[in-house]
């Protein structure tokens, strides 16, 4: 009986030893892949960096170019009004590009905002060793914290609108795919969120996940 005893414990030892092996493993393999998809998101982020700065760089050159145009224009007499209507419709074609470069600067600023959102979130994940990486669970995850601290609260109806927005939004991505045009929505309605929070709380949406 002592014998099959110590048989049996030294097989159940044996099984702990072999499973905590493998959850070790496990955990080093996840945070491989978290630190993985860190980097991807840092890469990302430098590279839109970049990409803002050439707007910023055409914008600039842009409305130096304007400002020389209307310069010109200023000293244009009677006599080459011709010409002076041609340099109005090339002013008014760079404001339309002009107009056209911010809104891309902030749609790339956008991007960047959610990408540093999104990076800071894995990256408390990956302390926590074994959260995962779906931002949208994350998401949905932080709403139903924030729907309970909004609860009788003076700021519960705007939060909600904006609640009720990035819901749609998930819900449209896991169900038909997340595409750019869904991306740019939820950027959108994230920076919605985040005023509100900001202005009613103190605390930005980031600080939530």
């Amino acid at each position: 009986m002592d014998t099959f005893t110590t048989i049996a414990a030294a097989i159940a030892a044996a099984l702990v030893v072999g499973a905590l092996t493998w959850l070790n493993a496990r955990r080093a393999v996840t945070l491989d892949y978290l630190s993985l998809e860190i980097d991807e998101r840092d890469s990302k982020i430098l590279s839109l960096q970049e990409q803002l700065n050439d707007c910023l760089h055409a914008s600039a050159a842009i409305e130096k170019s304007l400002a020389v145009l209307e310069e010109r224009s200023k000293h244009t007499n009677g006599g080459i009004r011709d010409r002076v209507s041609s340099i109005e419709e090339q002013n008014e074609e760079l404001k339309v590009s002009i107009a056209y470069w911010q809104q891309q600067q902030e749609e790339m600023a956008q991007r960047i905002r959610l990408l540093e959102l999104e990076r800071d979130a894995m990256a408390r994940a990956a302390q926590r060793e074994g959260h995962g990486t779906d931002m949208l669970a994350a998401y949905e995850e932080a709403l139903r914290r924030l729907r309970s601290a909004a609860q009788g609260k003076t700021w519960e109806a705007d939060y909600l609108i904006q609640d009720t927005r990035l819901t749609e939004n998930i819900a449209r991505a896991r169900r038909y795919g997340d595409d750019e045009a869904n991306q740019a929505d939820r950027m959108r309605v994230i920076d919605a969120l985040n005023r509100v929070l900001l202005r009613c709380t103190g605390r930005g949406f980031e600080t939530y996940l």
